[in-house]
């Protein structure tokens, strides 16, 4: 991990807007999405955000919310100032950041922090903002595991016609499940788990961290299962404000903040994957590649229907590119 890059960022941000101790402080709502509740890692996580935000001016007042579904209503009702969530929840408040979980965009955290060191730059800011709303950081979150009933399928043609969890009108997992082949069977996010551990579907979805938390190791060990040891996106959480109620300013230094917490993201991740090791379902070279392919078409086909944004799919490509200069999309 790069110390000392990340470590000058954060003091560079930190002194960017310095607030002094005469500035007046301004109460905002914090909506903060969070499975686990007040105890889990991004509620606890929000927490120190909320103690960096006083120096920006900012007092910030925290309220959990167990569905995403549950923070975006109080926050379009005007209840919050700000809300944290994933990515993927996030996309209509910002096209361009909530492309970075792209199907197949990234696949580790050295290409996350290329990613979101690069979007940190204040000559970017203009993209950060659409339709009134701002993104006042990106955090890392890990990879998106597809969580299999058997661990013989390794490969798209293995399950097809497979029932699979998918998030109704989600346009990612929808454009999946039309490549693959495999029988949708929808649900929302407080129930991904659930329908793996009770056999409603074969295969599910979830980020490495939950998996003990929701049994779902448990599961995968009952049913022979496992998870494909590749990721099938790299997922973030978005803070996105109204940002009229803050003062001039916060947002980029508030992006620039963010990259402070990279290594302990890190650390709480890379934890989680090592509890998943024993689960996970090794790919031969030409396994992954079918993967990846499928992964390429569906960026293509919700590039062009306006749902991912193509500047950032062509940056994400630079990154891979640049982590992994021998993949087939880098050659010529």
């Amino acid at each position: 991990m790069r110390f000392k890059q990340y470590l000058l960022l954060a003091i560079m941000a930190f002194m960017a807007t310095p607030a002094s101790a005469n500035q007046d402080v301004v109460t905002r709502y914090f909506c903060v999405f969070d499975p686990v509740g007040r105890t889990g890692d991004i509620y606890t996580t929000a927490r120190d955000i909320a103690t960096d935000f006083l120096q920006l001016g900012v007092r910030l007042q925290l309220y959990p919310y167990s569905t995403e579904s549950a923070a975006k209503s109080d926050f379009r009702s005007g209840l919050c100032d700000a809300m944290i969530l994933t990515g993927f929840a996030a996309r209509n408040y910002n096209t361009f950041t909530t492309t970075a979980e792209a199907w197949g965009g990234l696949y580790d955290f050295e290409s996350a922090w290329l990613l979101l060191s690069t979007l940190a730059r204040p000559e970017l800011a203009p993209l950060f903002s659409q339709d009134g709303y701002e993104v006042a950081g990106i955090y890392p979150a890990g990879g998106l595991y597809a969580i299999m009933a058997d661990k013989t399928w390794t490969t798209p043609a293995s399950v097809k016609g497979k029932p699979t969890f998918a998030v109704r009108d989600e346009p990612t997992g929808e454009a999946f499940a039309h490549k693959v082949g495999v029988n949708p069977v929808y649900g929302d996010t407080t129930n991904f788990a659930a329908k793996y551990v009770r056999r409603n579907v074969d295969i599910t979805f979830s980020p490495s961290a939950v998996i003990p938390a929701l049994e779902l190791d448990r599961a995968m060990e009952e049913r022979g299962g496992g998870l494909i040891d590749m990721p099938m996106a790299f997922l973030t959480l978005q803070i996105i404000i109204r940002p009229e109620n803050f003062p001039p300013g916060f947002a980029q230094t508030a992006r620039e903040m963010s990259l402070g917490y990279y290594e302990r993201i890190y650390e709480l991740v890379n934890n989680a994957e090592r509890k998943i090791d024993p689960y996970r379902i090794k790919l031969t070279d030409e396994e992954s590649a079918q993967w990846q392919d499928i992964a390429e078409q569906v960026r293509d086909d919700l590039a062009g229907e306006g749902i991912y944004d193509k500047r950032m799919l062509k940056l994400l490509k630079r990154i891979r590119c640049h982590t992994s200069p021998d993949r087939p999309e880098c050659q010529g």
